[in-house]
């Protein structure tokens, strides 16, 4: 599949990042992110999934949006704002009635609802984008591991600690992103 076939994106990244950063932090965050969604848009890419968690789910929801694309909310369950700060529970609220599709993976609140909602956005992508450190443990990189390793998608590294846009994003080709994705950063050791 080449850049060409891709028509839906899904977005994956930290849930608790919002929180975690501040002024230039955030602002960095979202310029590289909207520079991604822009980048993918001009490839022809027309609907980005965001799994929308209050962290990088809601900011890529809202560059999905702003760069007039469709935007698939899929959530692990409708209650997945509850006990969020009234700002951030407006900002979902604001996101999903902008949203194109809605898809809710249960109706339970557990961990494996998270789970599912990882693997159901990458089961209708046909690329990947993840703001993600390298680190090889948690509910990201095992989204990451299915993604590439499963559903063999390319998965787009928007890399937090460079600190330029053209260290942070790049849309590998095919051969690269299966050398660098598989071999190195998400097979475990």
């Amino acid at each position: 599949m080449t850049a060409r076939d891709w028509r839906v994106f899904a977005g994956i990244g930290h849930p608790d990042l919002k929180a975690q950063l501040v002024g230039s932090e955030r602002a960095y965050l979202e310029n590289h992110v909207d520079a991604a969604v822009a980048k993918l848009k001009r490839q022809g890419v027309t609907v980005g999934i965001s799994r929308m968690d209050a962290g990088f789910g809601l900011i890529l929801a809202r560059k999905i949006v702003e760069n007039g694309m469709h935007l698939w909310a899929y959530r692990p369950g409708p209650w997945q704002a509850e006990g969020w700060p009234p700002a951030l529970r407006r900002e979902w609220d604001y996101l999903c009635t902008r949203a194109s599709a809605i898809e809710d993976v249960s109706p339970f609140r557990t961990e494996a609802a998270h789970r599912m909602c990882d693997r159901a956005l990458f089961d209708a992508a046909d690329v990947g984008l993840a703001w993600w450190n390298g680190e090889r443990h948690g509910r990201e990189f095992q989204a990451l591991q299915y993604a590439v390793g499963q559903r063999q998608i390319p998965v787009i590294r928007l890399d937090p600690t460079a600190r330029d846009e053209e260290q942070a994003l790049t849309l590998p080709t095919e051969a690269a992103w299966r050398r660098r994705l598989d071999a190195r950063e998400l097979v475990p050791a």
